[in-house]
């Protein structure tokens, strides 16, 4: 029965507090979820850990959807890319600010 339902409705229906149609939502998005995952994983980082990232996102782009600006498609593939590239970035600037203290010489 969801299948049938388009994104619109599903994020609607989210959106009045059926969060039952989410899951229905992740699982439509999660070939682009772990697609983008291994685009990103050569950085060291758990593929899970962007999985992770990407279902957020979702959660994030139903909660703040306009559907007078994009499709949600468009919306929720932008956010998710994003959220994987802050990842990235997080994780490659962690590795970068090592304190001092925690450094010892060879």
């Amino acid at each position: 029965m969801q299948e049938n339902f388009t994104d619109n409705q599903l994020v609607e229906l989210i959106n009045d507090g059926k969060y039952e149609y989410l899951q229905f939502l992740i699982s439509r998005y999660m070939p682009y979820i772990i697609k983008g995952a291994g685009r990103y994983n050569v950085s060291g980082l758990d593929i899970e850990d962007f999985i992770q990232e990407g279902v957020l996102a979702i959660f994030s782009a139903v909660k703040s959807f306009n559907d007078d600006k994009a499709s949600f498609k468009t919306f929720v593939c932008l956010c998710i890319d994003r959220a994987m590239s802050s990842a990235l970035a997080r994780a490659s600037g962690a590795a970068k600010h090592i304190p001092d203290s925690l450094i010892s010489p060879i």
